[in-house]
Protein backbone atom coordinates (compact mmCIF):
# COMPACT_ATOMS: atom_id res chain seq x y z
CA UNK A 1 0.00 0.00 0.00
CA UNK A 2 1.33 3.44 -0.94
CA UNK A 3 0.60 6.15 1.61
CA UNK A 4 1.45 9.81 1.19
CA UNK A 5 3.37 10.04 4.47
CA UNK A 6 7.15 10.37 4.87
CA UNK A 7 7.32 8.99 8.40
CA UNK A 8 7.68 5.17 8.62
CA UNK A 9 5.76 5.30 11.91
CA UNK A 10 2.86 7.15 10.27
CA UNK A 11 2.81 4.66 7.39
CA UNK A 12 2.81 1.71 9.82
CA UNK A 13 -0.04 3.27 11.79
CA UNK A 14 -2.15 3.71 8.65
CA UNK A 15 -1.41 0.14 7.61
CA UNK A 16 -2.60 -1.19 10.98
CA UNK A 17 -5.76 0.92 10.78
CA UNK A 18 -6.48 -0.38 7.28
CA UNK A 19 -5.97 -3.99 8.35
CA UNK A 20 -8.47 -3.47 11.17
CA UNK A 21 -11.04 -1.98 8.80
CA UNK A 22 -10.44 -4.80 6.30
CA UNK A 23 -11.46 -7.30 8.98
CA UNK A 24 -14.49 -5.19 9.80
CA UNK A 25 -15.46 -5.06 6.11
CA UNK A 26 -15.95 -8.83 6.15
CA UNK A 27 -19.07 -8.27 8.26
CA UNK A 28 -20.04 -4.73 7.18
CA UNK A 29 -19.30 -3.91 3.56
CA UNK A 30 -19.31 -0.34 2.20
CA UNK A 31 -22.53 0.86 0.57
CA UNK A 32 -22.86 0.10 -3.16
CA UNK A 33 -22.58 2.73 -5.90
CA UNK A 34 -26.09 3.83 -7.02
CA UNK A 35 -27.21 3.63 -10.64
CA UNK A 36 -28.38 7.27 -10.67
CA UNK A 37 -27.14 10.45 -9.04
CA UNK A 38 -29.00 13.59 -8.04
CA UNK A 39 -26.88 15.04 -5.23
CA UNK A 40 -23.22 14.52 -4.36
CA UNK A 41 -20.83 15.88 -1.74
CA UNK A 42 -17.30 16.94 -2.74
CA UNK A 43 -14.97 16.74 0.28
CA UNK A 44 -11.53 18.36 0.34
CA UNK A 45 -9.96 19.65 3.59
CA UNK A 46 -6.93 21.19 1.88
CA UNK A 47 -5.84 24.80 1.80
CA UNK A 48 -6.61 27.50 -0.76
CA UNK A 49 -4.38 26.48 -3.67
CA UNK A 50 -5.67 22.90 -3.66
CA UNK A 51 -9.25 24.14 -3.34
CA UNK A 52 -8.85 26.35 -6.40
CA UNK A 53 -7.75 23.28 -8.38
CA UNK A 54 -10.89 21.46 -7.20
CA UNK A 55 -13.00 24.13 -8.95
CA UNK A 56 -11.67 22.81 -12.27
CA UNK A 57 -13.13 19.40 -11.41
CA UNK A 58 -16.44 21.02 -10.42
CA UNK A 59 -16.46 22.81 -13.79
CA UNK A 60 -16.21 19.44 -15.55
CA UNK A 61 -18.97 17.97 -13.38
CA UNK A 62 -21.36 20.78 -14.22
CA UNK A 63 -20.44 20.71 -17.89
CA UNK A 64 -21.22 17.01 -18.24
CA UNK A 65 -24.02 16.82 -15.64
CA UNK A 66 -25.72 20.24 -15.43
CA UNK A 67 -28.63 18.81 -13.40
CA UNK A 68 -26.34 17.48 -10.66
CA UNK A 69 -26.65 19.10 -7.22
CA UNK A 70 -23.18 19.63 -5.72
CA UNK A 71 -22.36 20.39 -2.07
CA UNK A 72 -18.83 20.97 -0.73
CA UNK A 73 -17.22 20.04 2.58
CA UNK A 74 -13.96 21.92 3.17
CA UNK A 75 -11.84 23.65 5.80
CA UNK A 76 -12.95 27.09 6.93
CA UNK A 77 -9.70 28.42 5.42
CA UNK A 78 -10.87 27.60 1.88
CA UNK A 79 -14.63 28.07 2.22
CA UNK A 80 -14.50 31.46 0.45
CA UNK A 81 -13.61 29.63 -2.76
CA UNK A 82 -16.94 27.81 -2.79
CA UNK A 83 -19.39 30.13 -1.05
CA UNK A 84 -21.70 31.85 -3.58
CA UNK A 85 -20.15 29.73 -6.33
CA UNK A 86 -22.75 29.20 -9.08
CA UNK A 87 -22.03 25.46 -9.27
CA UNK A 88 -22.22 24.79 -5.52
CA UNK A 89 -25.51 24.49 -3.63
CA UNK A 90 -24.29 24.37 -0.03
CA UNK A 91 -20.92 24.65 1.70
CA UNK A 92 -20.10 22.92 4.98
CA UNK A 93 -16.87 23.31 6.93
CA UNK A 94 -14.89 21.03 9.20
CA UNK A 95 -11.36 21.96 10.28
CA UNK A 96 -9.08 18.96 10.67
CA UNK A 97 -6.62 19.70 13.52
CA UNK A 98 -3.54 18.52 11.59
CA UNK A 99 -4.28 20.99 8.79
CA UNK A 100 -5.25 23.87 11.05
CA UNK A 101 -2.54 26.56 10.74
CA UNK A 102 -4.05 28.89 13.33
CA UNK A 103 -2.14 29.89 16.47
CA UNK A 104 -4.64 28.05 18.67
CA UNK A 105 -3.37 25.29 20.95
CA UNK A 106 -3.67 21.67 19.86
CA UNK A 107 -6.34 21.17 22.50
CA UNK A 108 -8.33 24.12 21.13
CA UNK A 109 -8.02 22.77 17.59
CA UNK A 110 -9.31 19.36 18.73
CA UNK A 111 -12.22 21.00 20.55
CA UNK A 112 -13.06 23.06 17.48
CA UNK A 113 -13.04 19.91 15.35
CA UNK A 114 -15.34 18.01 17.72
CA UNK A 115 -17.76 20.91 17.84
CA UNK A 116 -17.80 21.11 14.05
CA UNK A 117 -18.28 17.36 13.76
CA UNK A 118 -21.30 17.43 16.06
CA UNK A 119 -22.93 20.30 14.14
CA UNK A 120 -22.53 18.39 10.86
CA UNK A 121 -24.25 15.21 12.09
CA UNK A 122 -27.77 16.38 11.38
CA UNK A 123 -27.09 18.83 8.53
CA UNK A 124 -25.27 16.32 6.31
CA UNK A 125 -27.72 13.50 7.02
CA UNK A 126 -30.62 15.68 5.87
CA UNK A 127 -28.99 16.21 2.47
CA UNK A 128 -29.46 12.54 1.43
CA UNK A 129 -26.38 12.27 -0.76
CA UNK A 130 -26.20 9.66 -3.48
CA UNK A 131 -22.39 9.74 -3.39
CA UNK A 132 -19.54 11.37 -1.47
CA UNK A 133 -16.20 12.02 -3.20
CA UNK A 134 -13.12 12.55 -1.02
CA UNK A 135 -10.64 14.40 -3.25
CA UNK A 136 -7.66 14.70 -0.90
CA UNK A 137 -5.02 12.03 -1.48
CA UNK A 138 -3.11 12.73 1.73
CA UNK A 139 -3.54 12.14 5.43
CA UNK A 140 -5.42 13.60 7.18
CA UNK A 141 -8.48 13.26 5.00
CA UNK A 142 -12.18 13.43 5.75
CA UNK A 143 -12.72 9.70 5.08
CA UNK A 144 -13.11 8.45 8.71
CA UNK A 145 -15.34 11.41 9.61
CA UNK A 146 -17.48 10.98 6.50
CA UNK A 147 -17.96 7.31 7.31
CA UNK A 148 -19.65 8.40 10.54
CA UNK A 149 -21.45 11.47 9.18
CA UNK A 150 -23.18 10.32 5.99
CA UNK A 151 -25.17 7.30 4.95
CA UNK A 152 -23.86 7.19 1.39
CA UNK A 153 -21.16 5.39 -0.61
CA UNK A 154 -17.77 7.12 -0.43
CA UNK A 155 -15.16 7.15 -3.18
CA UNK A 156 -11.65 8.48 -2.63
CA UNK A 157 -7.93 7.85 -2.32
CA UNK A 158 -6.62 4.87 -0.38
CA UNK A 159 -3.27 6.72 -0.21
CA UNK A 160 -4.89 8.85 2.51
CA UNK A 161 -5.53 5.74 4.61
CA UNK A 162 -8.90 4.21 5.56
CA UNK A 163 -9.25 2.65 2.11
CA UNK A 164 -11.45 -0.24 3.36
CA UNK A 165 -14.14 2.33 4.24
CA UNK A 166 -14.42 3.34 0.59
CA UNK A 167 -16.90 1.80 -1.81
CA UNK A 168 -14.44 2.55 -4.58
CA UNK A 169 -10.83 3.38 -3.81
CA UNK A 170 -8.08 4.85 -5.95
CA UNK A 171 -4.33 4.95 -5.53
CA UNK A 172 -2.82 7.11 -8.25
CA UNK A 173 0.52 7.77 -6.52
CA UNK A 174 2.36 6.01 -9.35
CA UNK A 175 0.79 8.22 -12.03
CA UNK A 176 2.76 11.23 -13.29
CA UNK A 177 -0.33 13.44 -13.32
CA UNK A 178 -1.33 16.93 -12.33
CA UNK A 179 -3.43 17.21 -9.16
CA UNK A 180 -6.58 17.99 -11.17
CA UNK A 181 -6.19 14.69 -13.05
CA UNK A 182 -5.80 12.79 -9.79
CA UNK A 183 -8.99 14.36 -8.45
CA UNK A 184 -10.86 13.76 -11.72
CA UNK A 185 -9.95 10.07 -11.55
CA UNK A 186 -11.94 9.69 -8.31
CA UNK A 187 -15.00 10.92 -10.25
CA UNK A 188 -14.45 8.68 -13.28
CA UNK A 189 -18.03 7.38 -13.07
CA UNK A 190 -19.15 10.94 -13.87
CA UNK A 191 -16.27 12.23 -15.99
CA UNK A 192 -14.68 9.21 -17.62
CA UNK A 193 -10.91 8.85 -17.68
CA UNK A 194 -8.85 11.97 -16.86
CA UNK A 195 -8.31 14.24 -19.86
CA UNK A 196 -5.16 15.98 -21.01
CA UNK A 197 -4.13 18.84 -18.76
CA UNK A 198 -5.12 21.49 -21.30
CA UNK A 199 -8.79 20.46 -20.98
CA UNK A 200 -9.11 21.66 -17.36
CA UNK A 201 -9.77 25.24 -16.34
CA UNK A 202 -10.09 26.77 -12.89
CA UNK A 203 -13.52 28.27 -12.13
CA UNK A 204 -13.57 31.29 -9.83
CA UNK A 205 -16.22 33.97 -9.50
CA UNK A 206 -14.55 36.35 -7.04
CA UNK A 207 -12.45 38.35 -9.51
CA UNK A 208 -12.70 39.56 -13.04
CA UNK A 209 -11.09 42.10 -15.29
CA UNK A 210 -13.93 44.55 -14.78
CA UNK A 211 -12.18 46.52 -12.07
CA UNK A 212 -10.82 49.80 -13.40
CA UNK A 213 -7.22 50.11 -12.24
CA UNK A 214 -5.53 53.45 -11.74
CA UNK A 215 -2.75 52.24 -14.00
CA UNK A 216 -1.16 49.00 -15.16
CA UNK A 217 0.25 47.05 -12.25
CA UNK A 218 2.28 43.99 -11.31
CA UNK A 219 1.28 41.97 -8.24
CA UNK A 220 3.97 40.67 -5.89
CA UNK A 221 2.82 37.90 -3.56
CA UNK A 222 5.83 36.73 -1.51
CA UNK A 223 3.96 34.83 1.21
CA UNK A 224 2.58 31.31 1.53
CA UNK A 225 1.19 29.12 4.29
CA UNK A 226 4.38 27.03 4.27
CA UNK A 227 7.53 29.02 5.22
CA UNK A 228 9.74 26.41 3.50
CA UNK A 229 8.34 27.64 0.17
CA UNK A 230 9.26 31.29 0.73
CA UNK A 231 12.07 33.36 -0.79
CA UNK A 232 14.43 35.53 1.22
CA UNK A 233 13.75 39.18 2.01
CA UNK A 234 16.91 40.18 0.13
CA UNK A 235 15.75 38.37 -3.01
CA UNK A 236 12.38 40.13 -2.97
CA UNK A 237 14.08 43.48 -2.46
CA UNK A 238 16.08 42.75 -5.58
CA UNK A 239 12.85 41.99 -7.47
CA UNK A 240 11.37 45.31 -6.31
CA UNK A 241 14.47 47.25 -7.40
CA UNK A 242 14.35 45.54 -10.80
CA UNK A 243 10.68 46.38 -11.30
CA UNK A 244 11.14 49.96 -10.13
CA UNK A 245 13.20 50.59 -13.24
CA UNK A 246 10.07 50.04 -15.33
CA UNK A 247 6.99 52.17 -15.86
CA UNK A 248 4.71 49.90 -13.80
CA UNK A 249 2.87 50.12 -10.49
CA UNK A 250 3.88 47.50 -7.88
CA UNK A 251 1.10 46.05 -5.71
CA UNK A 252 2.03 43.87 -2.74
CA UNK A 253 -0.56 41.31 -1.57
CA UNK A 254 -0.79 38.80 1.25
CA UNK A 255 -2.63 37.87 4.41
CA UNK A 256 -1.87 37.36 8.07
CA UNK A 257 0.40 38.89 10.68
CA UNK A 258 3.58 37.16 9.49
CA UNK A 259 3.10 38.34 5.91
CA UNK A 260 2.25 41.85 7.09
CA UNK A 261 5.54 42.00 8.99
CA UNK A 262 7.44 40.69 5.97
CA UNK A 263 5.79 43.28 3.73
CA UNK A 264 6.82 46.11 6.04
CA UNK A 265 10.42 44.89 6.08
CA UNK A 266 10.37 44.64 2.30
CA UNK A 267 9.08 48.20 1.91
CA UNK A 268 11.50 49.61 4.51
CA UNK A 269 14.49 48.03 2.78
CA UNK A 270 13.55 48.87 -0.81
CA UNK A 271 15.22 52.30 -0.98
CA UNK A 272 12.07 54.39 -1.34
CA UNK A 273 10.74 52.33 -4.28
CA UNK A 274 7.05 53.01 -4.69
CA UNK A 275 5.07 49.99 -3.48
CA UNK A 276 1.30 49.85 -2.89
CA UNK A 277 0.98 47.68 0.21
CA UNK A 278 -2.31 45.74 0.23
CA UNK A 279 -1.16 42.98 2.60
CA UNK A 280 -3.88 42.29 5.15
CA UNK A 281 -6.12 45.00 3.70
CA UNK A 282 -8.15 43.08 1.13
CA UNK A 283 -11.08 40.70 1.21
CA UNK A 284 -10.61 37.50 -0.76
CA UNK A 285 -12.70 38.96 -3.58
CA UNK A 286 -10.54 42.11 -3.69
CA UNK A 287 -7.42 39.95 -3.66
CA UNK A 288 -8.73 38.05 -6.70
CA UNK A 289 -9.59 41.32 -8.44
CA UNK A 290 -6.08 42.68 -7.88
CA UNK A 291 -4.62 39.63 -9.59
CA UNK A 292 -7.26 39.49 -12.32
CA UNK A 293 -6.47 43.06 -13.36
CA UNK A 294 -2.68 42.69 -13.23
CA UNK A 295 -0.29 42.58 -16.16
CA UNK A 296 1.84 40.02 -14.32
CA UNK A 297 1.97 38.11 -11.03
CA UNK A 298 5.27 37.32 -9.31
CA UNK A 299 5.03 34.87 -6.43
CA UNK A 300 6.19 31.71 -4.75
CA UNK A 301 4.07 28.53 -4.75
CA UNK A 302 0.81 29.84 -3.33
CA UNK A 303 -2.87 30.33 -4.05
CA UNK A 304 -2.02 33.57 -5.90
CA UNK A 305 -0.57 31.65 -8.85
CA UNK A 306 -3.67 29.44 -9.09
CA UNK A 307 -5.92 32.50 -9.02
CA UNK A 308 -3.86 34.07 -11.81
CA UNK A 309 -4.44 30.95 -13.90
CA UNK A 310 -8.22 31.41 -13.56
CA UNK A 311 -8.00 34.79 -15.29
CA UNK A 312 -5.20 33.95 -17.74
CA UNK A 313 -2.80 36.37 -16.04
CA UNK A 314 0.86 35.46 -16.69
CA UNK A 315 2.73 34.45 -13.54
CA UNK A 316 6.37 33.92 -12.65
CA UNK A 317 6.82 31.54 -9.73
CA UNK A 318 9.92 30.95 -7.62
CA UNK A 319 9.42 27.32 -6.60
CA UNK A 320 11.06 26.19 -3.35
CA UNK A 321 8.61 23.52 -2.19
CA UNK A 322 9.29 19.89 -1.39
CA UNK A 323 6.31 18.81 -3.47
CA UNK A 324 6.12 17.54 -7.03
CA UNK A 325 6.16 20.76 -9.06
CA UNK A 326 4.47 19.12 -12.04
CA UNK A 327 1.59 17.89 -9.88
CA UNK A 328 0.88 21.28 -8.33
CA UNK A 329 1.68 23.76 -11.08
CA UNK A 330 -1.10 26.25 -11.95
CA UNK A 331 -3.44 25.27 -14.77
CA UNK A 332 -3.97 27.32 -17.91
CA UNK A 333 -0.48 27.40 -19.40
CA UNK A 334 0.23 31.01 -18.32
CA UNK A 335 2.69 30.27 -15.52
CA UNK A 336 6.46 29.99 -15.59
CA UNK A 337 7.98 27.97 -12.71
CA UNK A 338 11.65 28.41 -11.86
CA UNK A 339 12.94 25.54 -9.71
CA UNK A 340 14.97 27.27 -6.99
CA UNK A 341 15.78 24.11 -5.03
CA UNK A 342 19.12 23.09 -6.54
CA UNK A 343 21.64 25.61 -7.88
CA UNK A 344 20.28 28.76 -6.24
CA UNK A 345 22.71 31.12 -8.02
CA UNK A 346 21.86 29.73 -11.46
CA UNK A 347 18.14 29.57 -10.63
CA UNK A 348 18.14 33.20 -9.54
CA UNK A 349 19.81 34.20 -12.81
CA UNK A 350 17.18 32.25 -14.76
CA UNK A 351 14.42 33.89 -12.71
CA UNK A 352 15.50 37.42 -13.59
CA UNK A 353 16.18 36.45 -17.17
CA UNK A 354 12.63 35.11 -17.45
CA UNK A 355 11.25 38.18 -15.67
CA UNK A 356 12.88 40.42 -18.28
CA UNK A 357 11.26 38.43 -21.09
CA UNK A 358 7.81 38.46 -19.45
CA UNK A 359 7.95 42.21 -18.83
CA UNK A 360 8.79 42.71 -22.49
CA UNK A 361 5.92 40.42 -23.55
CA UNK A 362 3.54 42.56 -21.47
CA UNK A 363 4.96 45.76 -22.99
CA UNK A 364 6.24 46.92 -19.63
CA UNK A 365 9.16 49.13 -20.61
CA UNK A 366 11.91 50.96 -18.67
CA UNK A 367 10.96 54.43 -17.46
CA UNK A 368 13.36 56.17 -19.81
CA UNK A 369 12.07 54.24 -22.82
CA UNK A 370 8.47 55.18 -21.98
CA UNK A 371 9.36 58.85 -22.35
CA UNK A 372 10.75 58.42 -25.86
CA UNK A 373 8.43 60.06 -28.48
Amino acid sequence: MKYFRRSPIAKARLQLVDWAYQLRAVFQKPLPIPSQYERILIANPAHLGDAVITTAVIRELKKQHPQLSIDVLCGSWSSMIFRSHPAVDQVFTLDLPMLNRSKASNRAKEADYLLGFQSLKSSLTKRNYDLVASLYAYEPSYIPALHRLVNAPIVGFSSAGYGPLLTKSFNTAHMDWHEVQHQAKVLEDFLGEPKSLEAYQVWLEQGGKTIAAESDHVVLHPGTGDPSKEWTLEAWQEVVRYLSQSNIRIVLTGHGEREEQFAQKLINGSNQCQIENQVGKQSFSQFCQSIAGAKLLISVESVAAHIASAYQVPSLIAAFGKTNLKRWQPLGGCSQLIDMRKDSKKAKYLFFERLSVMLDEQHIVPKEASKTP
